[in-house]
């Protein structure tokens, strides 16, 4: 390799671009009527796949004192849960 030095700067770069990119939801859930069972957020980022096919999607127990739940690693845009 001639210049080592600039490919790990342009990888570092790349791995600070996707870093940057990805972000975190979190999502309060209050009044939970039971704690029997699971709680189940999805996350879809298009009308066309809304309630057909999430993007991604979290189970939690269900617990009457509320949880909240974290997604991490979202691509940047809209989405609906």
């Amino acid at each position: 390799m001639k210049h080592p030095r600039k490919v790990l700067i342009v990888i570092a770069h790349l791995f600070a671009l996707n870093f940057a990119s990805a972000a975190e939801l979190i999502v309060q859930i209050n009044d939970v009527k039971s704690s029997e069972g699971q709680l189940t957020v999805a996350v879809y980022n298009s009308a066309d796949t809304f309630l057909k096919m999430p993007l991604t999607g979290v189970r939690t127990p269900a617990i009457t004192e509320g949880s909240t739940v974290v997604i991490k690693d979202l691509p940047s845009g809209e989405c609906a849960i």
